[in-house]
C-alpha cells in the first residue's frame, strides 16, 4: 500500500512554530518572574510534548517539568469520557501550574484536569497554552490563557503533536488532514494489524 500521505493546507509552517513558542515563553516568563514558587510546566502527553519542549526551552525563568496523560479521543472524535492514564508525579500542592496541550476542541479534557488540579491537587494557580484553539466543537467553558492558532473551522488537524490514531504526530508544521488522506490512514492502520497479527 502506498504510505505517502498528502496533507491538506498547511495552517502552520517552521517559522510560525518559532514565533508562536518565542512569543508565549516571552508572556510566561513576564507573567511567572516575580513568583514566590517555581512554576511548574506540565505537558499534557501525547500531543503537547512537541509544543511544552519547544516553549519551556525558549523561557528564561526557572521551571520545574513534569507530565499527564489523559485521553477523550478514539480516531477523529472525542468520546465524552476522560480517561486519566497517567498523573502528575510532582508535588504541586501551592504552586503555579502551566498547562501545555496541543489543541482545545471539545473543552472535556481542559475543564477535567482544571477541576482535578484545583480540587485534588490544591494548585495555586493554572494557566492553560494551547498550539490550537478550536473553538467550534467547544462544549465545556475553560480558560484559554495563550494559545497559538484559533482555527474556526470543524476539520481535523494533524502535524506537531496533532495526531490521527497516533499517527503523523512528528510533521513538522500543522496542516488540514483531508478526507482521502483519512481512508489511506486508515487502511495503513488496518494493514499494519494484519502484519503484527500475523495474518
Amino acid at each position: 500500500m502506498d504510505k505517502k500521505i498528502l496533507v491538506g493546507k498547511r495552517l502552520l509552517d517552521r517559522d510560525d512554530i518559532e514565533s508562536i513558542c518565542t512569543t508565549i515563553a516571552k508572556k510566561l516568563d513576564a507573567k511567572f518572574e516575580n513568583s514566590e514558587t517555581l512554576p511548574v510546566v506540565v505537558g499534557i502527553l501525547k500531543g503537547g510534548a512537541p509544543f511544552m519542549c519547544d516553549i519551556v526551552r525558549k523561557m528564561k525563568t526557572i521551571v520545574s517539568i513534569d507530565f499527564m496523560s489523559v485521553s477523550s479521543y478514539s480516531g477523529t472524535q472525542s468520546t465524552g469520557e476522560l480517561k486519566m492514564k497517567m498523573d502528575i508525579s510532582t508535588d504541586i500542592k501551592g504552586r503555579d501550574v502551566i498547562l501545555v496541550d496541543d489543541v482545545v476542541d471539545t473543552g472535556l479534557t481542559t475543564y477535567y484536569l482544571v477541576k482535578y488540579l484545583k480540587e485534588k491537587r490544591g494548585v495555586k494557580s493554572i494557566t492553560t497554552v494551547f498550539l490550537v484553539d478550536k473553538p467550534a466543537k467547544r462544549k465545556f467553558d475553560v480558560p484559554v490563557d495563550y494559545y497559538g492558532l484559533r482555527y474556526e473551522g470543524e476539520d481535523y488537524l494533524i502535524g506537531y503533536g496533532l495526531d490521527y490514531n497516533n499517527l503523523l504526530r512528528n510533521i513538522f508544521g500543522v496542516f488540514l488532514l483531508t478526507k482521502p488522506d483519512i481512508e489511506k490512514l486508515n487502511g495503513i492502520l488496518e494493514e499494519d494489524s494484519k502484519k503484527a497479527l500475523g495474518e
